[in-house]
């Protein structure tokens, strides 16, 4: 695909602009404007927010790197490579934000649960554009396939590129389902969700992710995600999300109801 979006012009020769960064910088601008402005929306304070938002990207940022340094260290038994070989995992960077976020939320006096339901859709809008990064770099790539849909990455930049084969685009595949999902919980009745308790939103994105994130990884090819007895780490730690969200979820209107 295309790994170098565009080639900058700088003294003695040129800089190459990421098509990958460029997407997830737009996708941190994209799903933070729509975060912000459904939090405003419910009666917060923006500089607060704003705040909140700031610290669970850095919180992101930093899970991201670390689950990947774990699963890279793991799948090859060198700590040092895995260090400087440089790359994100979305499950890592969630859990890792979550964790950041609820302290940044606490210490600033704003309720957690009304965050967590404006953020709800927010996340996997740019989620999904931050996959179209993916699949224009070649670094999260599909699996062998010689279905209608299959793509051949030929930039030899592209980690996909190598074996040179005809691939699953999986980034696409989860993308457009991260899509479905953002309007999903976006647009769902709050009369529905309320028979859940506040909050309910947000787990209601988490549950389906979860899943989606497991009825995906098989199509993927890469390997970066390390595989523990026969599934990848993505996929546990995807079940364990989606069952903590069931969980949540009938807790609260189990508690509702009485």
């Amino acid at each position: 695909m295309y790994p170098v979006l565009y080639e900058l012009p700088v003294p003695g020769g040129t800089r190459p602009i990421g098509s990958y960064g460029v997407l997830f910088a737009l996708a941190l601008l994209v799903g933070g404007a729509l975060f912000v402005r459904r939090a405003v929306r419910a009666h917060l304070d923006p500089g607060r927010v704003v705040a909140a938002l700031a610290v669970g990207i850095g919180g992101a940022l930093a899970g991201a790197w670390l689950l990947f340094v774990v699963v890279e260290a793991v799948r090859t038994g060198d700590l040092l490579v895995a260090v400087t070989t440089g790359g994100r995992v979305f499950l890592g960077g969630l859990l890792g934000g979550i964790g950041a976020f609820v302290v940044a939320a606490r210490r600033l006096r704003l309720p957690l649960a009304t965050l967590a339901d404006s953020a709800a859709p927010a996340l996997p809008l740019g989620h999904a554009l931050g996959r179209v990064g993916c699949f224009l770099g070649g670094c999260c790539y599909g699996a062998p396939s010689d279905g209608p849909l299959a793509v051949t990455y030929t930039d030899l930049r592209a980690p996909a590129a190598h074996p040179m084969l005809a691939r699953h685009p999986w980034p696409l595949y989860e993308g457009a389902a991260l899509v479905l999902i953002a309007a999903l919980v976006a647009l769902v009745p709050s009369a529905r969700l309320a028979s859940r308790a506040p909050g309910a939103r947000f787990a209601l994105y988490a549950l389906l992710y979860g899943v989606l994130r497991v009825a995906l990884e098989p199509l993927r090819g890469d390997a970066v995600r390390g595989v523990v007895l026969g599934v990848s780490t993505s996929q546990l730690v995807g079940v364990l999300v989606a069952l903590a969200a069931a969980s949540w979820l009938a807790r609260a209107r189990g508690a509702v109801r009485a």
